[in-house]
């Protein structure tokens, strides 16, 4: 969800018409379920409840949980969960899942002005939690 969202979030941005970079995307290898059937409920701002921001919530929350019994590490579920966290704080709990668009679209307007360079050898354990923390450092998210 994360990946269509940015994808019509940069389109937009881009100044590029966000259907016709759906229908030059969707039927190749980034196409999906998700891109044919949410992107363009987002372009045409149709956030109505399908699936609740609410629910998908718990599911990772639980996924996380049973994640972390097995000592694996999960740093894109992370990601979208505490994204997913953010709108239901800003009240979209109800919303379909694909009001992740939103917060991208509020959120991605920054510049490169001075990029912080991230660079991490190992990979222990917890590093993707510095990288994560790095990241929304960086994008002020």
């Amino acid at each position: 969800m994360i990946g269509v969202c940015e994808a019509m979030v940069y389109a937009k941005k881009s100044g590029l018409d966000p259907k016709k970079v759906l229908q030059s995307i969707e039927t190749g290898a980034a196409g999906s379920w998700s891109l044919s059937n949410l992107a363009p409920r987002m372009i045409n701002g149709d956030f109505e409840p399908g699936f609740y921001i609410k629910h998908i919530i718990i599911d990772m929350s639980i996924t996380l949980e049973s994640a972390k019994e097995m000592d694996m590490i999960t740093p894109g579920l992370e990601l979208a969960k505490s994204l997913y966290d953010k709108l239901a704080n800003q009240g979209e709990e109800n919303s379909r899942t694909q009001a992740l668009y939103k917060l991208l679209d509020q959120q991605l307007t920054f510049t490169y002005s001075n990029p912080i360079p991230i660079i991490i050898i190992l990979y222990p354990k917890d590093a993707f939690l510095l990288r994560l923390e790095a990241l929304f450092i960086f994008l002020r998210i």
